[in-house]
């Protein structure tokens, strides 16, 4: 029987940074493939890691939005696979169906935080009632609105670092 090492066990995880990162492709069927992005919500060495509650809220509301249908919204619902937690409560993974650029990933990503951020000021929590969820108790909106505060603040950076790289490319021109 082949061994098949997990693809997050090759990742150097005492120099990962918290951020998005686009992890490979695995094809599924001769003439189809996913792609895997890590979100990356806290610096692995760092060994700061979110609480079960937060990332529970976090979970479902990303399950949510990302497969919501709104206007200007750059990654498609149907191309959303699953989105689930890493054990080591760094983090979550998230799998698509079509590859998107980072710059692409890092808008959608930025706005379905904020969103999140505005629905559990509201005190929604979609996915979490006992018909829908096997735990729908395991759930901290505050500590959901804390951390996805500190991920959009990581989201700008590595906005702001594609701006720079464009304006930098301009200027070479």
């Amino acid at each position: 029987m082949t061994q098949i090492t997990p693809r997050s066990f090759t990742i150097d995880h005492t120099t990962l940074q918290a951020g998005v990162y686009y992890q490979g492709a695995t094809r599924i069927t001769r003439l189809a493939k996913v792609h895997h992005y890590d979100l990356r919500f806290k610096t692995p060495s760092e060994r700061e890691f979110m609480e079960p509650r937060v990332l529970h809220t976090i979970e479902h509301l990303f399950a949510y939005l990302l497969r919501e249908d709104r206007k200007n919204k750059v990654v498609k619902p149907e191309h959303v696979v699953d989105i689930h937690v890493y054990g080591c409560k760094t983090g979550f993974g998230l799998i698509l169906s079509r590859q998107y650029t980072e710059r692409q990933l890092v808008k959608e990503l930025q706005a379905t935080t904020l969103e999140a951020i505005e629905m559990l000021k509201e005190n929604m929590f979609p996915g979490m009632t006992e018909k829908e969820c096997g735990n729908p108790y395991l759930r901290n909106g505050q500590g959901a609105i804390a951390e996805l505060k500190k991920f959009l603040k990581v989201l700008d950076v590595m906005q702001a670092q594609h701006h720079k790289a464009n304006v930098v490319r301009d200027n070479k021109n």
